[in-house]
């Protein structure tokens, strides 16, 4: 439609710029012929009048007439050289230049015109009559000037009806275009469209067929789109329950793996109790046959029940430990960690044990006074430190006595992180399966030594509060854990 209207403009500007030229030429051809008749008609008066224009007196009389009937035209003499009449110079310079005129009567024709840029025209007829006669020569000729201004209003009036005429031709084709427009391919649009709305706001829209063919092909395509959109939302809704019992089954899944780490550390701990509660049972056995010799005097049983309670206390502590690190794990949302308070347990806990006597565990913190807090289950935390430890002591078991270290590091928090390394100067771990260490399953231990779950349930921990645990290792040097938790 809008090329339509665009086509109906340029022919109409085409039409303007033909047609106006034309008019004015016309006009001014027709301006010019009613000039030549009535320059015609004077020198004829004044040749046929030989009664009034015999003498000047009566010339003069007769010009002085014409000039008062043709006003505002200009009426003169002039000789056939081109020399005015001094009588009437004045009169014709009033409406026209010298050189004009000159132009005029140095032409070819019987007579001659030209237009000024002043829109005046020069006419001149010749006199033939003998009693007529201006200065020596063959004879005199009339001078008619007239203004074009007539011919600029009129050309101007038909300018305007023109632009009116286009004005109105173009309005006409806007509103017949607008109104065809609207009926044929807005309102089937806006029929479409919201259809689509009302598909994406939740309901299947359908769009009724109309306007053109194209546009009732785009509708029909909108109504079969909204069908398998409908079908398709029908289907994710059902994919969505199945993933949310999926998610449930996978956290379940998760939960279990930990809670079955941990029982297998607890196995792993377990193993090393009774080398930990063998020396102080010993002990307590050693005192309690002293107290049965009927020698002891009072203040010897004394010493030796004081021995054997603190030979038990040790034992309570070592079991307690256990026990603690045991314990069913209470959820909560946003659990804090203290991170001292959760290291110095950990490292009280595996420090007895048998699996650790070949090596030196320390614990360095940055700065002594600062308690770090990780946003981490304590339980959780301890474990990922456990299983990382033991992890450490096997990878340390085969270097003689004294020469193995264990070490727990815990930098400055930066931006909000908490950081804890592991350190030990164990075989290390090939560049080729460093990036494996964290998948199910995977282990470089012997059949029976593990379950090669430990390293994978501590990234799962870690990584479930949106942390991070980076494996630095190089063959024969050792390796390096480094755990990133979310600080408080």
């Amino acid at each position: 439609m809008l090329t339509t209207v665009g086509v109906v403009v340029v022919a109409l500007g085409v039409t303007y710029l033909v047609v106006l030229p034309l008019v004015g030429s016309l006009l001014r051809t027709q301006h010019v012929a009613e000039a030549q008749r009535t320059a015609q008609l004077v020198a004829s008066r004044l040749t046929l009048d030989t009664a009034s224009t015999a003498t000047n007196e009566g010339l003069d009389r007769e010009l002085s007439r014409w000039r008062t009937v043709l006003s505002p035209m200009c009426v003169g003499l002039a000789h056939a050289s081109g020399e005015l009449r001094p009588k009437d110079r004045d009169s014709i310079l009033q409406c026209t230049s010298l050189e004009h005129v000159k132009n005029a009567l140095h032409s070819d024709s019987g007579f001659a015109w030209e237009e000024a840029p002043e829109q005046c025209l020069v006419v001149t007829v010749d006199l033939e009559a003998d009693h007529i006669e201006y200065g020596p020569g063959s004879g005199s000729r009339l001078v008619l000037s007239t203004s074009m201004g007539n011919v600029q209003s009129r050309l101007a009036a038909v300018q305007t009806i023109i632009l009116l005429f286009m004005g109105l031709a173009v309005g006409l084709v806007t509103l017949f275009g607008y109104v065809t427009l609207t009926h044929l391919v807005v309102r089937p649009i806006q029929r479409v469209v919201g259809a689509l709305d009302g598909d994406r706001y939740g309901g299947v829209g359908t769009a009724e067929p109309s306007g053109g063919r194209e546009l009732q092909e785009l509708a029909t395509s909108v109504n079969r789109l909204g069908r398998r959109l409908e079908d398709d939302e029908n289907q994710i809704s059902i994919q969505i329950r199945e993933l949310k019992l999926i998610n449930e089954e996978l956290e379940s899944t998760r939960d279990n793996l930990v809670r079955s780490e941990k029982l297998a550390s607890v196995g792993r701990l377990a193993a090393g109790v009774a080398h930990e509660i063998g020396n102080p049972i010993g002990i307590v056995l050693g005192y309690l046959e002293m107290l049965q010799h009927p020698d002891t005097s009072h203040e010897q049983r004394k010493k030796y029940v004081g021995r054997a309670l603190d030979a038990t206390q040790r034992i309570g502590t070592i079991l307690r430990d256990l026990l603690e690190f045991a314990r069913p794990e209470v959820e909560q949302v946003n659990q804090i960690t203290n991170v001292r308070r959760g290291v110095s347990s950990v490292t009280n806990l595996l420090r007895p044990q048998k699996r650790l006597q070949h090596a030196s565990l320390d614990v360095e913190f940055f700065d002594q006074e600062a308690i770090p807090e990780a946003r981490i289950a304590q339980r959780r935390f301890e474990q990922v430190l456990i299983n990382l430890l033991l992890n450490a002591a096997d990878a340390t078991s085969h270097l003689p006595h004294g020469q193995a270290a264990i070490r727990v590091a815990v930098p400055e928090a930066i931006a909000g992180w908490v950081t804890i390394q592991i350190y030990d100067n164990g075989s290390g771990i090939p560049q080729e399966i460093q990036s494996q260490v964290f998948d199910p399953f995977f282990s470089t231990k012997e059949p029976g030594e593990g379950t090669g779950l430990g390293l994978s349930v501590c990234y799962s921990m870690v990584t479930s509060v949106g942390g991070d645990i980076i494996v630095d290792s190089t063959p024969g040097q050792g390796t390096c854990f480094t755990v990133n938790i979310p600080g408080k």
